[in-house]
């Protein structure tokens, strides 16, 4: 079952399921499309919430469920009114430098009605999906020479660090002049260095790139190391595909900016220990719009940008949000860095739901394309980036050793590079001395693969 805001119904959606009232009231028939008339009697209730379900039974199942945990809470506190969205507290510090809860307040204010005028005038401009080169790994090289000079431990962590501050910096001087002066002023340079920078050391380290966003321990819920996660992967899949360098450059910003909104999310619904309620849950899903409205504010950044910005989090089948697009109406760069965010933010910890192991999240996103909710075409551009062994699993090969994987082999996803761990007398792992770097795509290595995935750490 999903919730939806009356207001939020778009003409020309085809609905996947039945919609229905919280009462279990039948509006519209599954396969119903919606025309503007419909949308304008429907969503005359604002932001009451509507229901897509199978069958008004599991609208009432749903709710009496609701109604038990509320009366399984604690009597020592209040429990919530229902369907109340938690509120950021004066006391819960934000994670933008220097802004205030009043601060993330108004900006949040001034998101929700840009999104609004912005999705209302914007159609006919950036909805509408542009041809683009296709969603396919280009052919291979038949050898990947990486560059000399990459990372060590200690440096990647580093370096990782200091770019997620700088897109955190960035981001507060986006959302402060979103809250004051209609964001004007800013432009697309900066986190157009940061794209740049990528496809740099993606065309010099294509096998080891991928390290940047998922061989470093994240934080909990930080929305500027999502977004710099993000990007990485959104640059290395557009390059695996072989997009020019502009294209690069633009899925790199989209996957970027997509996650951007989260920070006007309340801090405080973000880090909930338990399941969402559906009223949170649509709090959560207002994050695109507030993406692409402090997304528009930005001069210079282009029309397909800010689609896959938007439309990041839609479903082919139209099961997605915030629009309930469906098939060729989901731009190409939505696609795309839908998948790597969705990716980016599987394995990293969230409050939640716990860190999903690598093998474990490619694996869910290939069962996504395989239901045709996603596109198959931009998760084997991921596989393709990250290896289906991908970068930072441990792993055992056949010889039974157990190997971390440092880098991805493009057109042979089966074949990383790995380094051979040893185990120690107290059973823990760690880095043979002498580095034992094996690359499992040299010929001379055929008789050795991986056995399987093994838990990390």
């Amino acid at each position: 079952m999903i919730a939806i805001e009356a207001g939020q119904l778009r003409p020309g959606r085809v609905l996947s399921k039945g919609l229905y009232t919280r009462d279990g009231r039948k509006l519209l028939g599954p396969g119903a499309v919606l025309t503007e008339e419909v949308c304008r009697a429907v969503g005359a209730g604002g932001k009451d919430l509507l229901y897509l379900a199978s069958s008004a039974g599991e609208v009432s199942s749903h709710f009496r469920q609701r109604s038990g945990e509320r009366a399984r809470q604690p009597t020592g506190r209040a429990a919530p009114a229902p369907g109340a969205v938690p509120r950021a507290r004066d006391e819960d510090p934000c994670e933008l430098p220097g802004l205030s809860s009043e601060a993330i307040s108004e900006a949040r204010r001034w998101a929700r009605g840009r999104s609004d005028e912005l999705i209302r005038s914007g159609a006919s401009r950036w909805l509408r999906p542009d041809a683009r080169p296709p969603l396919t790994p280009a052919r291979p090289r038949a050898v990947w020479r990486e560059g000399v000079g990459w990372f060590d431990a200690d440096e990647l962590r580093a370096f990782f660090a200091e770019r997620a501050g700088m897109v955190r910096g960035w981001l507060t001087r986006v959302v402060s002049r979103a809250g004051e002066a209609g964001g004007d002023g800013l432009t697309i340079e900066e986190p157009l260095e940061w794209v740049i920078e990528l496809g740099r050391l993606a065309g010099r380290y294509p096998r080891r790139c991928a390290q940047l966003a998922l061989a470093v321990e994240r934080t909990e819920d930080d929305p500027a190391e999502q977004m710099y996660a993000a990007c990485v992967l959104g640059v290395l899949m557009a390059c695996r595909a072989g997009w020019p360098a502009s294209l690069v450059s633009e899925a790199g910003l989209a996957s970027l900016l997509c996650d951007a909104g989260m920070v006007l999310v309340p801090r405080a619904l973000r880090r909930l220990r338990r399941s969402l309620d559906d009223t949170e849950i649509n709090g959560v899903r207002r994050h695109p719009s507030w993406s692409l409205a402090l997304a528009s504010t930005l001069a210079g950044v282009p029309d397909g940008v800010l689609a896959g910005v938007l439309q990041h989090h839609e479903r082919l089948d139209g099961s997605g949000y915030p629009l309930g697009l469906r098939g060729a109406a989901v731009h190409d760069l939505a696609r795309l860095a839908g998948v790597a965010n969705d990716y980016a933010a599987s394995v990293s910890p969230r409050a939640y739901k716990p860190r999903a192991r690598a093998f474990t999240a490619l694996g869910g996103l290939i069962g996504l394309g395989a239901a045709k909710k996603i596109d198959r075409r931009a998760v084997a551009l991921l596989a393709d980036a990250v290896g289906l062994f991908p970068v930072g699993s441990r792993v055992r090969l056949s010889s039974g050793v157990p190997a971390s994987v440092v880098g991805s082999t493009p057109g042979r996803p089966d074949r990383p590079l790995v380094r051979v761990m040893m185990e120690g007398e107290d059973g823990t792992e760690r880095f043979r001395t002498g580095g034992g770097l094996i690359d499992l795509a040299d010929p001379s290595r055929a008789g050795l693969r991986v056995e399987k995935p093994v838990e990390d750490g």
